[in-house]
């Protein structure tokens, strides 16, 4: 299956590629660690405009948007 990967400037030192090929039954946490970016800087994970868990599984054709931890200070 194929999905879009939505990140802001913020990732774009990770080289996040804008799709990624995954096997069926792949969970956002199984996707979020083949990418580049440190667990500890991704904060809210959006399914087609829906905040979703980590354990959710993708679904081909999805649109994955990532955001980071917002840090007060």
């Amino acid at each position: 299956m194929t999905i879009k990967i939505i990140t802001g400037s913020w990732a774009k030192k990770y080289n996040v590629p804008e799709t990624l090929e995954l096997k069926d039954g792949t969970s956002i946490s199984e996707a979020l660690d083949g990418l580049e970016i440190p667990a500890g800087e991704i904060g809210l994970t959006v399914i087609d405009g829906k905040a979703t868990r980590r354990d959710t599984e993708l679904r081909d054709g999805d649109s994955l948007e990532i955001y980071p931890v917002i840090v007060d200070g």
